[in-house]
């Protein structure tokens, strides 16, 4: 196994977990750390995230399905899909000036959201209004379709909400994991589905389950403060690895 291989499944087991615990950095983390150390492909690395995304959801939901607020799902996924759609087709038609203006752009915005949360993480006093979550859906729909990772905007979004960590860990699992199920269903019919991106999701599956088995038998004492500000650490840190890795 190469070292290349070996640094590939660590970033994978490392996001997986942090996945478990806020509901949202395996693609995030993921696609930032092999964006970083070049270790594959962009189109590789979102399918093979995909593919971890729906079996991380599965197996990190299958005692809290209860915790998902439907309503809040349902609006935000009418606005993920056609951004999605958007997003798969930028992303197999802009040139590579466009493709890095778009990854600068959303780098800068996941910095943006990750500062003001680390400053202020306290949740709103009220529920968004629902027209936000559909048209927060569309814009991380887009990202989602671009780089397999709709999670800055909606991840700021849902984590403002006057919710339990639970609640909101759960729903945006279940976002995640219906967009990237449907990405792979667009992908997969337009046959872009590669053969290193499916021996490195091999590889990787075994390495998501464990990962998310170990959370569930050893889940940290945080509080959902503390969770709030991991959160949003990790937005920062990976908002700053994308724009510097777009500007080099």
């Amino acid at each position: 196994m190469t070292d290349s291989l070996v640094a590939f499944l660590f970033i994978i087991a490392l996001a997986s977990y942090l996945q478990a615990l806020t509901g949202f950095a395996l693609g995030i983390f993921a696609l930032g750390g092999v964006i970083a150390l070049d270790l594959s492909s962009l189109q590789t690395a979102a399918l093979v995230i995909n593919v971890l995304m729906v079996t991380n959801v599965v197996l990190a939901l299958r005692n809290s399905w209860g915790a998902i607020n439907a309503k809040l799902l349902t609006v935000t996924l009418i606005g993920i899909v056609p951004g999605t759609i958007g997003g798969v087709w930028l992303l197999q038609n802009l040139g590579d000036d466009y493709f890095l203006a778009l990854q600068m752009l959303l780098g800068l915005l996941i910095i943006a959201a990750g500062v003001t949360m680390v400053i202020r993480p306290t949740p709103r006093s009220t529920l968004s209004p629902y027209h936000q979550f559909g048209l927060i859906g569309i814009f991380g729909g887009i990202f989602g379709g671009l780089y397999s990772i709709p999670g800055p905007p909606v991840v700021y979004l849902f984590y403002r909400q006057p919710l339990t960590v639970c609640d909101v860990r759960a729903t945006l699992l279940a976002i995640f994991g219906v967009m990237s199920a449907f990405r792979l269903a667009i992908v997969g019919l337009q046959g872009e589905v590669s053969r290193e991106a499916v021996y490195l999701s091999t590889l990787s599956v075994p390495v998501v389950v464990a990962a998310s088995v170990f959370f569930a038998l050893y889940p940290p004492s945080v509080s959902d403060a503390l969770v709030r500000r991991i959160a949003f650490f990790l937005l920062t840190g990976m908002g700053v690895i994308i724009a510097a890795t777009a500007l080099l």
